[in-house]
């Protein structure tokens, strides 16, 4: 899905017909870089579908979600960029969930628990 330049934030879900669900979501901005890649490995994607909102730089940027699972289990994926007042809204939504929510640090490397 190619975003609008003028655009900051995505919509995405990402769902199966009650099998299991193997995707990657990647956003590209230009044929060689990749900003944002996650998998998504679930056992039943009509239960627990997977919803997100992306925030992503202006400018040309491509959302990419591909299934990475066997061919027996396609899934479906719905894209919706927002208007700008919705956006803004979404925005402050997810500002005020992350301010208000505990929060922990968590360290990477191998082994991590």
């Amino acid at each position: 899905w190619k975003m609008p330049q003028d655009g900051e934030r995505v919509e995405y879900v990402v769902k199966t017909n009650g099998r299991p669900m193997k995707a990657k979501i990647e956003l590209w901005q230009g044929p060689i870089r990749k900003t944002h890649e996650l998998t998504i490995d679930m056992q039943d994607g009509d239960k627990t579908p997977f919803r997100a909102i992306l925030k992503y730089k202006k400018g040309p940027q491509v959302l990419k979600i591909s299934n990475i699972g066997p061919y027996e289990f396609p899934l479906m994926a719905a894209v919706h960029v927002p208007t700008n007042e919705r956006a803004e809204k979404l925005r402050k939504m997810t500002e005020d969930l992350f301010e208000k929510s505990p929060k922990e640090f968590v360290q990477g490397g191998p082994g991590g628990s």
